[in-house]
């Protein structure tokens, strides 16, 4: 569904993502592991068009997308939930949710995020700005689902969240998964990660040094070493 070839990536003189590649077949969830600066956040960025790609190619369901405006990538059925969250923090939650909408009319979809998020409803004319961080990350991914995405990408989605939340948070990726959205994954709790994906890659320096089945990572002794404290 998404094949990235030998994308390299600058910050100015800084050579952030060296020659990456990576693919992600239609279905799985597939989790992009690595220590703070090592370009997890770059490379979603570059896929989602909000930053340069110097060289390389980067191939949406068979379509280059590489350098492509966000707004066009998002078109194409791709969404992005951002590190941080980034909701519009002085709008209402049902504004937040109806931006996310503006490429999709379908008016029933709002009742889906809603049956999926219970609390967004009772809190649709709360100042987004006000909710919890739990609340917040639900209204962040509630949002980029309004647009109707075949593939979702997720950034630390439960950063600074609650366990209780956290739980939520995987229990919703699961559960979208199931029902056919293809998901790209960065988490800073590599366990809960590779738990429930498919597959996972680990980049160092901008480059993928690992990559394998999510099952043979979380045992292997490199990972355990360097991401789960073993």
């Amino acid at each position: 569904m998404l094949k990235i070839n030998n994308i390299n990536v600058f910050y100015e003189n800084i050579h952030a993502i060296r020659s990456l590649s990576l693919e992600v077949h239609e279905g799985e969830i597939v989790s992009l592991i690595g220590a703070n600066g090592a370009g997890k956040t770059t490379t979603l960025n570059a896929i989602s068009g909000l930053i340069k790609v110097k060289n390389g190619e980067i191939k949406f369901l068979d379509k280059n997308i590489e350098n492509r405006p966000p707004e066009g990538i998002l078109k194409l059925g791709i969404a992005h939930v951002p590190e941080g969250r980034k909701i519009f923090s002085k709008m209402t939650v049902l504004e937040n949710l109806e931006i996310g909408a503006y490429t999709n009319k379908n008016s029933k979809k709002i009742e889906e995020i809603y049956e999926m998020f219970p609390r967004l409803q009772e809190r649709k004319n709360q100042i987004a700005g006000t909710l919890s961080g739990g609340e917040q990350q639900m209204l962040a991914i509630g949002r980029a689902l309004m647009s109707e995405p075949k593939f979702l990408m997720l950034d630390e989605p439960t950063m600074g969240l609650s366990p209780k939340f956290v739980n939520q948070v995987f229990e919703v990726i699961k559960n979208l998964s199931k029902s056919g959205v293809t998901i790209f994954l960065i988490e800073q709790n590599v366990n809960i990660a590779l738990s429930c994906s498919n597959r996972a890659y680990v980049i160092e320096n901008g480059k993928i040094v690992l990559s394998g089945n999510s099952s043979e990572l979380i045992s292997s002794d490199e990972i355990k070493k360097s991401y789960l404290g073993m």
